[in-house]
C-alpha cells in the first residue's frame, strides 16, 4: 500500500490541513484529515506530494478538521484541494480567488499541495 499526505484549504477558515490518501488497487482512498500550518508541510515536503487518478472520500473520513465539510474541490486556477460541503455549486477559491461552478470529477490528471 502506498500512502501520502496532500495538503487542502478551509473554505471557511482558510486555514490549512492535510488529507491522508492510501492507494489500494490502483484508487487513492481519503482516510484521515488534520489541521497543519503551511511551514510543517513544507518542511515535511507535503507542499509538493502529487497524486493521480481515482479518488474515493473513505466512510471514515472525518471531513474538513475546521468545518467538518465531508467534500473537496480543486481550483481550477491554481490547483489547490480546498474542502467542500457539497451543497453549493458555486465555488471561491480562499487561497487565488478564482471563482467558477463546481463540476463532479472522478479522476483526476494531478492533485498536489502546491502554492502553501
Amino acid at each position: 500500500m502506498e500512502a501520502t499526505v496532500i495538503m487542502a484549504t478551509c473554505y471557511q477558515s482558510k486555514k490549512t490541513f492535510g488529507i491522508r490518501s492510501e492507494k489500494t488497487n490502483g484508487t487513492w482512498h481519503f482516510t484521515w484529515a488534520f489541521s497543519m500550518d503551511k511551514s510543517v508541510a513544507k518542511r515535511e515536503g507535503y507542499d509538493s506530494t502529487t497524486v493521480k487518478g481515482s479518488i474515493v472520500i473513505d466512510s471514515d473520513y472525518p471531513g474538513c478538521p475546521y468545518c467538518k465539510s465531508g467534500g473537496f474541490v480543486q481550483c481550477g486556477n491554481c490547483q489547490n484541494m480546498v474542502c467542500w460541503d457539497n451543497k453549493n455549486t458555486q465555488f471561491k477559491c480562499p487561497d487565488c480567488g478564482n471563482q467558477g461552478e463546481v463540476t463532479v470529477a472522478e479522476s483526476f490528471d494531478n492533485i498536489k499541495g502546491s502554492g502553501y
